[in-house]
């Protein structure tokens, strides 16, 4: 496995140039996951406040939420955790800096928990303005049964990745090398966690479908008909 390295912004935008399109834009029903969509959104932040992403994020989400052990890496004595591949500890300082606005946040469960309910009930933002965000699409093959739109995960749980068994959907992320928060609307469930393992990026959503099921199944399911956005408006 190659040793750490970093990248700028325009070598990640001139690599993404060179790569062959997967669809042609505007392709209705496609989508792709790809970081570098989070990374031309974190330069954008970063043009228009004319501040660096590090002191945006600590302005408006790290603050706000008094997060105190999440912090954005930008230099050596930044601490930056190793991660898992199988038995072998993997440390990547200088990639995860490179990786600002697409993953390169370090934090805790504790405090990642806190930052999914804040999404998902208001603290951050007017909740409402999601109804009106572009609709939810499948995401490629590998990635199946999630769908993707407006930066999040959509994962129904009434399809054959449960075999039927589901109900609802969850909302929210996973990260590739573990990392996952989900929010359950069905059972006003927040799940948040990492498994520190990059072997199996699938690993964290499969976990986080049967706690969920689980849930649903011990404690009946509570959802009404309508979509489980619209509880956000309430």
């Amino acid at each position: 496995m190659a040793e750490d390295f970093r990248y700028t912004f325009d070598e990640m935008v001139a690599k993404t140039k060179r790569a062959a399109p997967h669809f042609k834009p505007r392709a209705k029903k496609r989508a792709y996951y790809a970081d570098i969509n989070f990374d031309l959104l974190g330069r954008i932040m970063e043009n228009a406040m004319n501040r660096p992403l590090r002191e945006l994020y600590d302005l408006y989400i790290f603050e706000p939420l008094d997060l105190k052990n999440t912090y954005l890496p930008a230099g050596k004595l930044d601490f930056v955790p190793a991660i898992y591949d199988k038995n072998r500890a993997i440390f990547r300082p200088g990639f995860i800096m490179s990786s600002g606005a697409s993953g390169g946040c370090v934090t805790t469960a504790r405090e990642m928990m806190k930052f999914l309910k804040a999404f998902f009930n208001g603290a951050l933002f007017d909740v409402s303005a999601l109804h009106d965000l572009p609709s939810f699409r499948k995401l490629q093959a590998s990635m199946m049964p999630i769908c993707y739109g407006s930066g999040y995960m959509r994962i129904p749980l009434n399809g054959g990745a449960t075999l039927f068994a589901g109900r609802g959907e969850l909302m929210g992320h996973a990260g590739s090398t573990g990392s996952f928060a989900f929010y359950y609307p069905a059972r006003e469930l927040f799940i948040a966690g990492d498994l520190n393992q990059m072997t199996n990026p699938a690993l964290p959503v499969r976990l986080s479908m049967r706690i969920a099921m689980a849930a649903q199944q011990s404690f009946g399911y509570a959802d009404t008909a309508e979509e489980p956005l619209n509880k956000l408006r309430n």
